[in-house]
């Protein structure tokens, strides 16, 4: 099985970037279906495709349907699929592949290890965890990443849905600690920019080093005056203060001996 014709169903920022990608390798983009007209249009202008908003119309001049909707939306999809031998595969980190089995025999899932948003000018490097409910799919999956020189891997659902668990503590909770930052820098009227170089370290250490060797500050050192002056610093914040006492005490629970 050879994928180089792709209809992607959604128009968010999955489909934006992946769509891009593939077009920039020489994958052909048959179709993009959305909800919305003018979004479906824009993206298939963007595509070189054909923008469409009945999923009952669908081309099936095509080797993959690559779908890219909220993850909430995957069931009633499914259910709403004209069933057809062409293989279906969904982009979602945390959702089983059998939710698309009353779309089609052949499924799957081709989930992007990254956070992508659909106005990022330079793509980065996407590494792909690959589901199939055959062998076939598996192999033509782990070619199209390749032909996208994307690294894969295939896995099953559940150590894909662990893989997900996994960046939404490295990606989603470290943003929301940023974002922690940001408000105590201009609550105090000091730049948060400064602190731009640190958060580059701290993440380029992890290119060489495991995350339980480089752990620092006052809540591994056990630094208990340290600690109740940030918390009195966080004040009238509690919500803030109770994300101090719960981060700190799992970090000298969890690494301060190692």
């Amino acid at each position: 099985m050879i994928i180089n014709k792709i209809t992607i169903i959604g128009t968010g920022n999955v489909a934006h970037v992946l769509g891009k990608l593939f077009l920039a390798n020489g994958i052909n983009i048959v179709e993009v279906y959305g909800r919305c007209i003018n979004k479906a249009t824009a993206l298939a202008n963007i595509l070189q495709a054909t923008p469409n908003t009945n999923l009952a119309t669908l081309s099936n001049q095509t080797h993959l349907f690559l779908v890219c909707i909220k993850d909430t939306a995957l069931p009633q999809f499914a259910l709403n699929f004209t069933p057809t031998n062409i293989p279906i595969v969904h982009t979602a980190g945390s959702v089983a592949m059998q939710v698309l089995k009353p779309a089609s025999k052949n499924i799957g899932v081709f989930y992007p290890l990254q956070s992508l948003l659909s106005n990022m000018e330079l793509i980065p490097q996407i590494p792909f965890l690959i589901t199939a409910n055959n062998t076939i799919l598996e192999h033509a999956l782990l070619n199209l990443a390749a032909a996208i020189k994307s690294n894969a891997q295939i896995i099953n659902c559940e150590n894909r849905q662990a893989m997900h668990l996994a960046a939404v503590f490295s990606n989603n909770f470290t943003n929301y600690m940023y974002y922690c930052a940001q408000q105590l820098c201009n609550t105090h009227q000091v730049n948060f920019a400064m602190l731009q170089p640190l958060i580059t370290e701290t993440a380029n250490r992890l290119l060489h080093h495991l995350p339980s060797t480089l752990q620092t500050g006052p809540a591994l050192r056990g630094d208990a005056a340290t600690q109740k002056k940030h918390i009195t610093m966080l004040s009238p914040n509690t919500l803030l203060q109770r994300v101090y006492r719960n981060i700190s005490n799992a970090i000298f629970t969890s690494l301060s001996n190692k």
